[in-house]
């Protein structure tokens, strides 16, 4: 969208492009203001007192402004005259993708598949092509390189430890293609592409067997957690709490990937999860970006929280660390 030499712009907006954080922290630095046209009369007010009162005297306006309406309605004539006319939609962004398919992604996301659009210059594609352009492109997933179900688990673990998420129309069309692989046909698939929650909870139970084995127990597990690209990540994924680890009773000799996942003192392993924890938001308090590093923030603060109130009958977790961390996260709101 140009915004140069525009100060008064009307946007049709069918996808609600400019409700992205970044996008409208940018036209905002800018010098635009964007104003939702939604109820006409209080626009038409808005209008009168602030634009055309100033138009109309070939002044120029003291800010630049945006107006911003997202369906199909009639805009007054009188004000179409005054300003300049942007639609900005997919359809218009991607020409040669489906758009009942690139409409069902994720906002946060749009600037990925912006950037890879760039680079291609093939024929039009249709919904089985966009999904594949978009799986290898913008989530970095390819189907076919997928071997066997330990490279599917290699596959998932750091996509979802990003905090990446596919959008139900892509994770359908991956399970299908992957279910194409005769060597993946026994396993469940759905299970790992299915969400971050079922993914991680089918990773809980598989570590617990897999303890169990390595304990000498005749039991078999789907996951080798020795691989070296899957161990890379267990010790994050046990310090953030993705998993939990195993409690045991006996102390044994287990390899040094493996001790993230076991735990004999209980209540010092909650405690220190506890305190890791508060460390983490602390961090993350002093770097705040944007809205959904507070997501972030909620989502440890609510398993600290749980974390406090399983375990406070047996033992007290710090408390001024807890309110202190309340008043600093309130502080910056």
């Amino acid at each position: 969208m140009n915004l140069q030499n525009n100060d008064f712009l009307l946007v049709f907006d069918p996808d609600n492009l400019l409700a992205e954080e970044d996008v409208v922290d940018h036209i905002n630095g800018l010098g635009f203001t964007i104003i939702h046209y939604e109820d006409p009369e209080v626009f038409r007010y808005f209008y009168e007192e602030n634009i055309r009162s100033v138009l109309d005297k070939d002044e120029e306006l003291k800010i630049k402004i945006i107006i911003k309406y997202t369906s199909e309605q009639t805009i007054p004539y009188d004000i179409q005259l005054k300003c300049s006319f942007i639609e900005l939609s997919l359809r218009n962004l991607f020409p040669k993708l489906s758009y009942s398919v690139i409409k069902e992604l994720f906002t946060e996301v749009i600037d990925r598949l912006y950037i890879a659009y760039q680079n291609y210059d093939g024929p039009i594609l249709g919904d089985n092509g966009t999904k594949e352009f978009i799986l290898k492109h913008v989530y970095g997933i390819i189907p076919e390189a997928i071997i066997d179900f330990q490279d599917l688990i290699k596959t998932f673990i750091p996509f979802y430890y990003r905090g990446e998420k596919l959008p139900k129309t892509i994770a359908d069309y991956t399970v299908e293609m992957l279910r194409k692989n005769n060597q993946l046909k026994k396993y469940p698939i759905n299970t790992v592409i299915a969400s971050k929650g079922v993914f991680f909870h089918f990773l809980q139970q598989q570590w617990e067997q897999y303890i169990k084995l390595t304990d000498g127990e005749d039991v078999a597990t789907m996951i080798d957690f020795s691989n070296h690209e899957i161990r890379a990540y267990m010790d994050n994924l046990f310090q953030e709490s993705f998993l939990s680890p195993v409690k045991q009773l006996k102390p044994r000799e287990y390899p040094s990937w493996m001790r993230p996942g076991i735990v004999y003192d209980i209540a010092g392993h909650a405690q220190r999860r506890f305190n890791s924890g508060i460390e983490k938001i602390q961090s993350m308090l002093r770097d705040i970006k944007s809205y959904k590093d507070w997501f972030a923030i909620a989502g440890i603060w609510g398993r600290l929280l749980i974390l406090k109130h399983d375990h406070e009958k047996d033992y007290s977790f710090n408390e001024k660390k807890i309110h202190r961390n309340q008043e600093c996260s309130q502080s910056r709101v």
